[in-house]
C-alpha cells in the first residue's frame, strides 16, 4: 500500500467514520473554487484550481498563515501530494464529497518520511 493510500485511510478513519459510504457517490474534484472551513476548520479558506491531473491551490489558516500546494489527481475525487507546512513535510489529501463539499486531510511525516499517525487531521470545507 502506498504512503498516500495509508494516509487517506488514516484520515478517513480518524475524521469520518462514514466517508467510505459517502465516497461511493462522490463527485469529481472541482475545476476551480473557494471553499470555507466548517466545524473544526472554522476560519480556514481553501482555494483550488484544477489543470488536468494537477490541483493547484492555497490553504489559509485563521492566523493568516498561507501555504500554496500542488497535488496530483489520483482518482476523479481524490488528489494527493507532499508539501512543507512550517518546515515540516506533510502529506495532503483533497477529496471531493459532492459538488459543494471537500475534505482536506493532512499527515505530517517524521525524519524517516514515515507518517505520524497520531498527528493526522481532517478538515471539512464547503463552497463559498
Amino acid at each position: 500500500m502506498t504512503i498516500f493510500r495509508r494516509v487517506r485511510l488514516w484520515v478517513c478513519t480518524m475524521f469520518f467514520t462514514t466517508i467510505a459510504a459517502v465516497s461511493a457517490s462522490a463527485q469529481t474534484l472541482p475545476d476551480v473554487g473557494t471553499f470555507i472551513g466548517i466545524d473544526g476548520a472554522n476560519g480556514m479558506i481553501l482555494r483550488v484550481a484544477r489543470d488536468g491531473s494537477i490541483i493547484n491551490g492555497t490553504f489559509s489558516q485563521p492566523n493568516m498563515t498561507r501555504s500554496t500546494f500542488q497535488l496530483r489527481v489520483e482518482e476523479e475525487n481524490l488528489a494527493v501530494g507532499v508539501l512543507l507546512l512550517n518546515d515540516v513535510p506533510v502529506v495532503m489529501t483533497l477529496e471531493s464529497i459532492d459538488r459543494n463539499q471537500i475534505v482536506l486531510g493532512t499527515v505530517p511525516l517524521d525524519d524517516n518520511s514515515q507518517p505520524i499517525e497520531d498527528a493526522a487531521r481532517g478538515f471539512e470545507f464547503v463552497r463559498q
